[in-house]
């Protein structure tokens, strides 16, 4: 039988966990940028996380009446997500540097040539955005292997924040045929971390609310993809965060003494 491939094929250059958390347990940051048709992809070494729902009403006082009358508009649904990506060699922080200026560039919207050299915007800078079941469409599933196009979460980035870590160094080589270093490579900076922030606007495209006592078709599994009446298996202890921070430590371990083979700066 033919060995199955990775998904995603993340490869370090030395033995790593992260690559196996990554490619083995999908533990992968994936957005895709809509108007191009393309994606990229993160390591999840995430550093925050949080889902906030902010209903709004309008408030209206009245004569005679102590308390505001309260008429619901809307709930709306905000992710906020932090995320480092570090490097343990020089390989692994150029092909980091590249993914971040793709996804940088996403952020502009796509444009079409007119006539006389004008130019029209023919599709804002739309995403999907997953990880695992805490980011992604709700009612399409969560398996495993799904894809980003297939299953993750529309919206719209508000900002992102591209954070170079100056205290953990950069590789900047000095000479070619080190470690993959080519001409174009010489003289230029390559952060061992790379630290990203994220504001994303959920956009829903199932049904959101109840139907007198029942969820609407799509809501039931609402938002992390556990359906109403599901029951935990017992005795499965939680996965520790501090098994990706140990991975972390080791990666800047290893790559700090890379750093000082490729002429790095600290």
């Amino acid at each position: 039988m033919a060995k199955k491939k990775d998904k995603y094929l993340f490869a370090s250059g030395y033995n790593d966990q992260s690559d196996a958390l990554a490619n083995r347990a999908n533990q992968v940051i994936e957005l895709y940028h809509i108007p191009s048709g393309r994606s990229v992809a993160f390591k999840a070494y995430i550093t925050s996380f949080s889902d906030q729902y902010s209903s709004e009403w309008n408030s209206e006082n009245v004569f005679g009446r102590m308390d505001p009358i309260q008429t619901f508009k809307s709930t709306s649904r905000k992710i906020s997500l932090g995320w480092d990506i570090p490097a343990g060699s020089f390989i692994e922080a150029k092909e980091n540097l590249h993914k971040a200026s793709l996804l940088l560039s996403m952020l502009y919207p796509e444009y079409e040539a007119g006539s006389g050299g004008a130019t029209t915007m023919t599709a804002g800078p739309m995403f999907k955005l997953k990880f695992l079941n805490l980011i992604q469409d709700s009612e399409l599933g969560n398996s495993p292997k799904s894809t980003v196009q297939d299953t993750g979460l529309l919206g719209t980035i508000a900002g992102l924040t591209y954070e170079p870590d100056f205290d953990s160094g950069f590789f900047q080589p000095t000479s070619t045929g080190i470690d993959g270093v080519t001409s174009a490579d010489v003289g230029k900076l390559f952060p061992q971390t790379i630290k990203f922030s994220a504001e994303f606007t959920v956009l829903h495209r199932h049904k959101l609310g109840w139907k007198t006592t029942k969820r609407e078709e799509g809501f039931n599994k609402f938002p992390y993809t556990i359906k109403e009446g599901a029951q935990p298996a017992p005795n499965v202890a939680p996965a520790s965060s501090t098994d990706n921070r140990t991975v972390v430590d080791r990666t800047q371990a290893a790559a700090a003494a890379n750093i000082g083979n490729t002429g790095g700066t600290t």
